[in-house]
């Protein structure tokens, strides 16, 4: 498997091509529109994040790692295509788009104009597009890296950008996104710092658009690059099913998760939802989203639906155990406390001592001289000494024994007297 030789040097400025000079097309003649920032940044690094995104019969593999990229072709033919791209990359565009890259503060006027407006900023789409790390050898990277490293990383995105029409009932509506339209233009956009934007609402709509913010516009992300689709699919669903929940919560506060989750799976798309549900990563999607929307709108908390989620997820607090202390503490604090507290060792050495007088009432104990005596297998570590030994038919281990030396009249100490003065030990 040949690996994509996608790290490129970012060339000067691609020439652009030539066209008739126009009064029109003069800077000085065209106003700035107040909802644009005047500012011009440098694009040196478009080249290589479109040519990437664009590359044609090669696909993208996650399944080791979201920024892996592998070629799924072996064919000679289509690696030298490849090759004679980068060999050129001042023409990578037109290789691939037959276009080269358009400028967002560029764009004709009917993208200004169109649509409605979010903070003053106009609202595009933007289909085939792709996300990826600004100056980094590993672009594409999944939509929620835009959130978690947005403050150590600069993140772009490049497809074609087509205008949003808004009709009268407040709903937007595109051209097909099958393919790019006459009035498409491929750009290369600089997404602000968090500037993903999801699961946004308002006026008790729920608006289930995926938007980036750059400083000119919003756009909503349409249909992702065949080479970013493995990226954006799992993010996806998990945007797709906690839009689910909370739709279900706002439409029918009663229902629950079983109602639910039947419901759902008979959606186009959302047939996965129940094998999905046991992902951590899933979950915890929904739950921020959850949070996101429920802090804004209080309403959403009350719903049944909200609450499973909720409550199934959620920190359970420590049971309430004893307090343990020390027993100069505890003289202290039982001026202070109402609850019950405990002097550490104080109940154990009651226990053991409870133990210690149960075993002692259990144990033989033989103050005078035993009736019968039986030594056990002689010790391994000295011969004149035993293991153990059985006194009255008790047999014990590891202890010492000792007979008094006297006289011999008994009958015991007849039988025993070869254990005179021996010590038995274990």
């Amino acid at each position: 498997m040949v690996l994509l030789p996608y790290v490129l040097v970012p060339p000067l400025s691609p020439q652009k091509r030539p066209r008739s000079p126009s009064p029109a097309s003069e800077p000085s003649s065209r106003p700035t529109s107040p909802n644009l920032s005047p500012r011009k940044r440098p694009r040196n690094d478009k080249l290589v994040g479109a040519a990437v995104s664009g590359i044609s019969k090669f696909s993208l593999s996650s399944s080791t790692s979201q920024t892996a990229a592998t070629s799924t072709s072996n064919d000679l033919d289509e690696e030298e295509r490849v090759a004679d791209i980068f060999a050129e990359p001042e023409d990578a565009y037109f290789h691939l788009y037959s276009a080269y890259p358009t400028d967002e503060l560029e764009l004709p006027e009917c993208f200004k104009e169109t649509g409605d407006e979010d903070d003053g900023k106009p609202i595009r789409r933007l289909t085939k597009f792709s996300i990826f790390r600004k100056d980094d050898d590993k672009p594409f990277v999944h939509p929620l890296c835009i959130e978690e490293e947005s403050a150590s990383a600069a993140f772009c995105a490049a497809g074609w950008a087509t205008e949003e029409r808004q009709e009268t009932d407040g709903e937007y509506e595109s051209d097909d996104e099958s393919e790019p339209g006459e009035e498409s233009r491929f750009v290369v956009l600089d997404i602000i710092a968090g500037g993903l934007n999801k699961h946004h609402f308002s006026d008790e709509e729920l608006d289930e658009n995926v938007y980036i913010e750059t400083e000119a516009a919003y756009y909503i992300l349409g249909v992702p690059a065949a080479e970013y689709a493995p990226f954006y699919r799992r993010f996806r669903l998990c945007h797709r099913i906690a839009n689910s929940v909370l739709n279900t919560a706002l439409e029918d506060p009663l229902a629950d998760y079983a109602r639910w989750l039947d419901a759902a799976v008979e959606q186009s798309g959302l047939e996965q939802t129940e094998s999905a549900l046991k992902r951590d990563d899933v979950v915890a999607y929904i739950l921020q989203a959850i949070e996101s929307v429920a802090g804004s709108f209080y309403k959403l908390r009350k719903a049944r639906l909200i609450k499973h989620f909720s409550d199934e997820n959620k920190s359970r607090k420590p049971e309430d155990g004893s307090i343990v202390v020390s027993d100069m503490v505890g003289r202290i604090i039982k001026q202070h406390l109402d609850s019950k507290i405990f002097v550490h060792g104080k109940e154990l050495v009651e226990e053991s001592k409870a133990v210690a007088k149960k075993l002692d009432q259990q144990h033989k104990r033989h103050l005078d001289d035993p009736k019968t005596i039986k030594p056990g297998p002689p010790s391994t570590m000295d011969p004149k000494c035993y293991e153990s030994v059985e006194l009255d038919g008790v047999v014990y281990l590891r202890r010492l024994l000792s007979l008094a030396a006297g006289n011999h009249m008994s009958r015991g100490r007849e039988m025993h007297k070869e254990l005179t003065n021996a010590l038995l030990t274990g």
